[in-house]
């Protein structure tokens, strides 16, 4: 979507569209979801042709948008045993398939065992001795790769460090893991691994944590032990989002600008896997590990539009047919790009507030956003609105909109249809099926 055609979005009509479809509803785009994928393989092709990427579904699980990042030939990486199955049923090979979270009972464990899925991640001691357990009485080898505590460099705002390290061993558990590691004869550790946070924009965060990984790695080499792969986690950033940090919090809500990150995604994973290789070599590290990159919203965000309409004003406010509940994640995280689609030619630009339509003081979609004179009836665009939206939009005061995706020659398919009342009183006991669990 551009300034010089404002209604056109990946090669679709929008505001046509809403003449048709009422308000508010998703739109994705298939060729936007190629165009992603593309980008941070090429970016890494450049500089290692060892490296796998797994889309991360927890940030966008709609059945057709899975089926279409499969045929890519990428992996998935699951959070759950539900995510786990839908990733089966939608076609994902069992080796393709990672498992991570900082929790897994045993159950999960069992689960994801049985399914011979390709890779664990191990986040603590617990779950290394169970699958450990699992696998000796299931008489199965199971590959496993170890979370780090993520290295964080003194710049990083995103995320503190007390708080992040709550995920992951340290290094020195790392290294006593390796040391016991006979302890666990039907565990393969083939990796370690990190994450870092999300909308990742600066790549020099990225270099501080890899530069720590490849220190580890080097003991880990000196115990006679070999390190596969690594994991750089997810955070890889959409180009139409701009993260909100105490240094921008001001100039962000305050001030309009440009909220896209222009080309962020490709610059940052071709410095990222740049580094990677000038780290190894300077480290003394001949063959490179494979590095496996874990997107969710690097892939889906920018593929995804929330279409909605003013319905209401009052003074330099102005009511969207759409809420938090859809687009969930806090405005101290973010700031989106907003467009506006008229028909009528551009008016002077005023500031505005928006507010989304459910009765919650804190249901504000933005503030200070510059455009246009709006009117009642109006279509705002909220853009990179393909992740952590449908995946956590809640029932508070509505219920799920459609969503609708384009393919290559523009032709619009549904995917989700809007929450029915029946949807969702369907798992509510009701009083004439109420039963006790203590009878």
């Amino acid at each position: 979507m551009t300034q010089e055609n404002r209604s056109l979005w990946e090669g679709c009509d929008v505001l046509k569209l809403t003449e048709s479809i009422p308000t508010p509803f998703f739109l994705f785009s298939k060729q936007a979801i190629a165009s992603n994928i593309n980008r941070l393989q090429n970016a890494f092709s450049m500089h290692t042709e060892k490296f796998r990427i797994d889309y991360c579904v927890k940030s966008n699980y709609e059945f057709m948008l899975l089926e279409v990042i499969r045929t890519h030939g990428i992996g998935a990486m699951v959070t759950c045993p539900w995510e786990l199955r839908l990733a089966k049923e939608v076609g994902f090979k069992p080796d393709s398939i990672t498992y991570h979270g900082p929790c897994k009972s045993y159950d999960e464990l069992k689960f994801a065992i049985e399914s011979e899925i390709g890779l664990i991640h191990v986040y603590n001691h617990y779950e290394l001795d169970m699958i450990q357990q699992i696998a000796r009485d299931m008489e199965k080898t199971v590959r496993i790769s170890l979370r780090i505590v993520a290295p964080r460099s003194r710049r990083q705002f995103s995320i503190p460090k007390w708080y992040a390290g709550r995920f992951g061993f340290s290094h020195n558990e790392i290294l006593d893991i390796f040391g016991m590691s006979k302890n666990h004869p039907s565990v393969i550790i083939t990796g370690l691994g990190f994450h870092l946070g999300t909308q990742m924009v600066d790549p020099g965060d990225y270099f501080f944590a890899i530069k720590k990984l490849f220190c580890l790695i080097k003991e880990v080499y000196g115990l006679g032990y070999d390190i596969q792969e690594i994991t750089l986690g997810g955070g890889w950033p959409s180009d139409n989002i701009k993260p909100v940090n105490f240094k921008s919090l001001l100039k962000a809500f305050f001030v309009n600008e440009d909220t896209g990150c222009l080309n962020a995604s490709k610059v940052h994973a071709e410095n990222v896997a740049r580094f990677i290789c000038k780290t190894a070599r300077e480290k003394g590290i001949s063959s490179i590990p494979s590095v496996r990159l874990e997107p969710g919203r690097g892939i889906i965000g920018s593929a995804g539009i929330l279409v909605t309409r003013v319905v209401r004003k009052k003074g330099n406010w102005i009511f969207v047919d759409a809420g938090r509940n859809y687009l969930p994640e806090s405005l101290l995280f973010a700031r989106r790009r907003i467009m506006q689609l008229a028909k009528r030619a551009a008016k002077t630009h005023c500031l505005y507030n928006i507010s989304g339509n459910t009765l919650n003081t804190m249901d504000v979609m933005a503030v200070g956003v510059k455009l246009p004179g709006v009117e009642i009836g109006d279509v705002l665009i909220f853009m990179d609105a393909g992740a952590y939206t449908l995946s956590r939009s809640v029932r508070y005061a509505g219920s799920a909109p459609n969503a609708f995706l384009s393919d290559e020659d523009c032709r619009i398919v549904q995917i989700r249809r809007e929450e029915t009342l029946e949807d969702i009183t369907l798992p509510m006991v009701k009083a004439a099926e109420r039963f006790s669990i203590l009878e």
